[in-house]
């Protein structure tokens, strides 16, 4: 059992700095700062009508790069276990007091979200 805890363990620290990365690149991709197709509108199209407020747009992606960041740091992992279980405490509070979130969008980011910090 031990093995299998192990693989296990070091598959998800892939997964989490991968998911850095990701988080990195799409933040850099809002800021204009590079130009990847798609990477630069996975996350402002959960938001609605997010295209006419750029300074929301900048901050989301200083946010996103503040998260990607923290996943790539060889930290406490209960520090990155937080930075998972905050972006769902975020995505969950947006989809239950406003109306400004696509329900299936923050539903998928949650659950997602949950999973990597408990599994992490």
């Amino acid at each position: 059992m031990a093995l299998i805890e192990n693989i296990v363990y070091y598959i998800m620290q892939y997964i989490v700095k991968i998911n850095g990365i990701y988080d990195i690149l799409c933040g850099l991709c809002i800021l204009q700062y590079i130009d990847i197709p798609y990477l630069g509108t996975i996350h402002l199209n959960m938001i609605k009508n997010n295209e006419t407020n750029f300074i929301f747009q900048r901050y989301y992606a200083y946010w996103i790069l503040t998260y990607g960041y923290m996943r790539l740091t060889r930290s406490n992992i209960n520090f990155i276990k937080m930075s998972y279980f905050i972006e769902a405490l975020c995505i969950a509070n947006e989809l239950y007091s406003t109306n400004d979130i696509y329900t299936e969008k923050a539903l998928f980011v949650i659950t997602v979200s949950l999973l990597f910090g408990i599994i992490s």
